[in-house]
């Protein structure tokens, strides 16, 4: 049925008209692919993308943002950027194409597939389609531009979590550069190759949009935000009853504190969130708002989660983050904040069938110190967006096509 709804939508209908046009031939300085989960502001706005589009239009530069969706359906809760060509069509036709070929590429490994696939898609929509620089933040998107334009300069923007071993295939075989946040991360994706594919020169540390603030509210000690990951992924790998039930254990356990001192939890929802009658969020001192994140953080004065990256997010706000955990989620959250990402605060790593009151006591008398440090650290894991080399990225490009 959701497929269905997404065949018949209107960003199908768009995406249909836009990639049609098979004889015209176009030209792109670069094209710019991206998720719709990174849609989360107000009006299918992307925060993360818009410096970027900024620089382009600074540059003057001829480009084209390409929006990637979900023929399942599992990303419908985000807006689509209108100023973006939705890439639905071609994604339905790659997952017709895989579906023609099944016997075929069920021989080759994922990277043959994935090139199988491209070579079709480009042979019927892509004849004629030029462009100089193709960045996106989709991993799976390499091989099939790389097949569209053998000449051009591939580059993604990694913006998730990293994991302790790293070994980029796809980077390697697509000789695709590297573009990162900080110097942090540069250095773990170095350090963590196990395929020697990574150096200083293919991985560029532009930064990141940041939004940092500072929250001025004085009840802002009181007010708890606490972000989920349930989310359809969850299911995929069986963690969902093992999550639900770190979720249902700290509430449980901490229900009458929160209510006897007058806690508030603002509590938000993954974006891909299914709902699920096993958890049990009843209770009066819960408010459930799906509101952008950057507003939800000037309300609060602390963050908890499990695992989730809004920890980097807060911490920008000056926020610390308190990472609750069982002995199924104990190695995932340890292993990515602090045995990966240095936070800096060992003892907001609770156990969730504990009592919090001790450690949001000491949170309450230090709060200075605690602000400080998390904003130190934030900036060290997150730097600001470095326009100027980015633009250098991409002029390195263009001017060498402009000499030919």
């Amino acid at each position: 049925m959701k497929l269905l709804k997404k065949i018949f939508s209107y960003e199908m209908f768009r995406s249909f008209l836009f990639f049609i046009q098979v004889f015209k031939k176009r030209h792109y300085d670069v094209v710019l692919y991206y998720s719709v989960i990174y849609n989360r502001n107000r009006g299918g706005k992307n925060s993360t993308i818009k410096p970027l589009i900024e620089v382009f239009e600074d540059l003057g530069v001829k480009y084209l943002l390409l929006e990637e969706s979900d023929l399942k359906g599992r990303y419908s809760g985000y807006r689509n950027n209108p100023n973006a060509i939705p890439f639905d069509f071609i994604s339905l036709v790659s997952t017709i194409i895989g579906k023609i070929y099944r016997r075929k590429i069920s021989d080759l490994d994922q990277y043959g597939a994935k090139a199988f696939v491209a070579k079709k898609i480009k042979k019927f929509f892509f004849k004629n389609f030029f462009i100089d620089i193709y960045i996106t933040t989709e991993h799976h998107s390499l091989t099939l531009w790389r097949e569209i334009s053998p000449k051009a300069r591939i580059a993604i923007y990694k913006l998730g979590l990293t994991n302790k071993v790293v070994k980029p295939v796809f980077e390697k075989k697509n000789k695709v550069d590297t573009l990162v946040y900080s110097d942090f991360f540069k250095k773990l994706l170095i350090k963590n190759d196990i395929t020697a594919y990574y150096n200083s020169k293919n991985i560029i540390n532009i930064g990141k949009a940041n939004n940092s603030s500072e929250n001025k509210n004085k009840d802002r000690g009181k007010t708890i935000l606490f972000t989920s990951q349930m989310c359809p992924e969850l299911k995929d790998f069986n963690l969902d009853t093992k999550y639900i039930k770190v979720m249902n254990d700290f509430f449980t356990n901490n229900a009458d504190f929160f209510r006897n001192n007058r806690y508030k939890i603002l509590f938000r929802h993954h974006p891909r969130y299914v709902y699920d009658d096993r958890i049990n969020l009843d209770y009066d001192f819960i408010e459930f708002l799906d509101s952008d994140l950057n507003n939800l953080l000037k309300r609060v004065g602390l963050h908890i989660t499990v695992y989730s990256a809004t920890a980097i997010d807060a911490s920008l706000h000056k926020i610390p983050t308190m990472f609750i955990y069982d002995d199924n989620f104990k190695t995932l959250s340890k292993g990515i904040f602090f045995n990966l990402f240095n936070y800096p605060f060992e003892n907001l790593f609770i156990k969730s069938d504990k009592p919090i009151d001790i450690v949001l006591k000491e949170i309450e008398e230090n709060f200075q110190f605690y602000k400080g440090k998390i904003f130190e650290w934030g900036k060290y894991i997150n730097n600001d967006f470095k326009s100027d080399t980015f633009k250098e990225f991409l002029l390195e490009k263009l001017h060498k096509n402009e000499k030919k």
